[in-house]
């Protein structure tokens, strides 16, 4: 059972960290070309692992906003009504993971 729980996590936290790379460009200058000779060809993208850190922090914070979720859907069903400090918290979270992500890959919301 050890074994299984171990091979999940690490799956999951692959699955974070694929997620939260980035790609890069290494900042080089390219000659410019000589007259008749071939163009360079452009730097290959690189992509940049997140730190240890933030992987560990977003898995937090998904393992909570799940955890959240699952007790806010069971305080519906038993008691009828969704507590506000439930709700408060779960949009935190979420806020949280949505500044992550956009952080991550750039945060440029026009689209370039």
């Amino acid at each position: 059972m050890g074994k299984a729980l171990k091979r999940a996590w690490e799956g999951f936290l692959g699955l974070l960290e694929r997620s939260l790379a980035r790609p890069y460009r290494p900042r080089l200058r390219m000659p410019s070309p000589q007259p008749g000779a071939q163009a360079p060809k452009k730097p290959e993208v690189a992509y940049a692992p997140p730190s240890r850190r933030l992987l560990y922090a977003t898995a937090l914070c998904l393992l909570a906003l799940v955890a959240l979720s699952c007790a806010l859907i069971l305080s519906i069903i038993l008691l009828g009504r969704a507590p506000e400090e439930l709700t408060t918290s779960i949009v935190a979270l979420s806020s949280t993971l949505a500044g992550i992500y956009i952080g991550r890959r750039g945060g440029d919301l026009g689209g370039r």
